[in-house]
């Protein structure tokens, strides 16, 4: 009994200084778990913004290809040529040219520009233009694969 009664009085004695402790972890749990839930939403916005990217990219890259076949059709088409430099632009900004499948994508596009410059045929410009919506094709695949699992 004496245990228990001391370990009583220890309690009553010092109830304040348990009251902090109770308080200090009750806040250190809440820090922990705010902190979760800020690194949950981190990860569904980045996802969906590289889900929004991926759109984005795939609607520029069908639009430029659409683009450089009305330039090869008709070479004097002053708005399709305005709309392709702007589609060349907005491509290469989304783009990283330090990764190796974005590297080709450019490069495509590159050689695609050299075709329309030298007035290269259809089917040379079709050619081309496959080989760019394949290159990318594995850009978007990767990135939506990246944006499902949630990965930054």
């Amino acid at each position: 009994m004496s245990i228990i009664s001391n370990g009583l009085n220890f309690f009553k004695e010092h109830k304040d200084a348990f009251i902090a402790i109770g308080v200090f972890i009750s806040a250190l749990v809440s820090l922990f778990a705010a902190y979760l839930v800020s690194r949950a939403q981190r990860k569904n916005v980045v996802g969906q913004l590289r889900a929004q990217w991926v759109e984005d990219l795939r609607q520029d890259v069908a639009e430029y290809i659409y683009t450089a076949v009305r330039i090869i059709a008709d070479p004097e088409e002053k708005e399709a040529k305005e709309s392709y430099n702007k589609l060349y632009n907005k491509i290469r900004l989304r783009l990283n040219e330090n990764e190796k499948n974005h590297e080709k994508i450019v490069s495509k596009m590159s050689e695609i520009g050299i075709a329309i410059e030298e007035k290269h045929s259809p089917d040379n410009l079709k050619s081309l233009t496959d080989c760019l919506r394949k290159d990318t094709q594995v850009v978007l695949r990767e990135e939506w694969k990246r944006a499902a699992k949630g990965k930054i």
